[in-house]
């Protein structure tokens, strides 16, 4: 990670690291951003929602991601990374692996990654919450701060005027979540299989029209839209 940094450092570039699970990694890229480089970093659901001791041991194979789970006090370094606006994205690095790739008694053998998407927004909320975590720091990681990696402002990322209106609705429902029961998943079984949820999302709009309520989708084939990066646009 300082080779990155470094390397983004010395040609004026941007530097972004994918997939940390450690504390001391977004201390790393604090350290850059203090510099005043273009200095970013991501975590994955994984990294804050599972641990090796209550959760390796018991998945197997269908908890092998890279870099791998680790203990709960580096899950619990990420939290107060996030909490105090070191984490720039959360994503899920979802990857729908059938069962029969994820199940294999040999560990090595097994597909890295996991799915998640559908529990991102939910399970980030319970942690937050159970972390006193200030709800503005999800928006940041979820919402705002993607827009701005990707150079979507000003269209994407905020609730702005000129902005899409782009909204999630969650509601405090707590349910036990299995994949399978879900109806939107592509495989049948998820990491965080078993878990008790305490939100869900109700709605989700796009640009100013529900695509998702009450566990249905709205959206016709052909909603999406291209979104052109602000760099590209201003060089065409």
């Amino acid at each position: 990670m300082q080779q990155v940094y470094e390397l983004g450092a010395a040609t004026g570039c941007r530097a972004h690291v994918v997939h940390c699970s450690n504390g001391r990694g977004y201390e790393i890229c604090r350290s850059f951003r203090e510099q005043g480089f273009a200095a970013t970093i991501e975590a994955c659901l994984h990294y804050l929602v599972l641990c090796e001791e209550d959760d390796v041991a018991r998945l197997k194979g269908r908890a092998k991601v890279n870099p791998p789970i680790r203990g709960k006090a580096e899950r619990e370094k990420i939290w107060q990374h996030l909490a105090a606006g070191n984490v720039t994205v959360v994503s899920t690095d979802h990857v729908s692996w059938s069962a029969d790739r994820k199940d294999n008694p040999d560990m090595l053998a097994n597909a890295s990654g996991a799915t998640g998407l559908e529990l991102l927004q939910a399970l980030l909320l319970d942690g937050a919450l159970a972390r006193g975590v200030d709800l503005r720091r999800l928006a940041q990681v979820l919402a705002y701060n993607p827009a701005r990696l990707f150079s979507l402002q000003g269209q994407k990322g905020a609730l702005e005027v000129g902005c899409d209106a782009d909204l999630v609705v969650l509601h405090h429902a707590p349910y036990t979540y299995f994949a399978k029961d879900s109806g939107h998943n592509f495989t049948d079984w998820c990491p965080y299989d078993g878990r008790t949820v305490n939100h869900r999302v109700a709605r989700t709009m796009l640009r100013g029209q529900w695509v998702f309520a009450d566990g249905e989708v709205l959206a016709e084939p052909g909603t999406g839209q291209f979104v052109r990066p602000q760099e590209l646009r201003r060089g065409s």
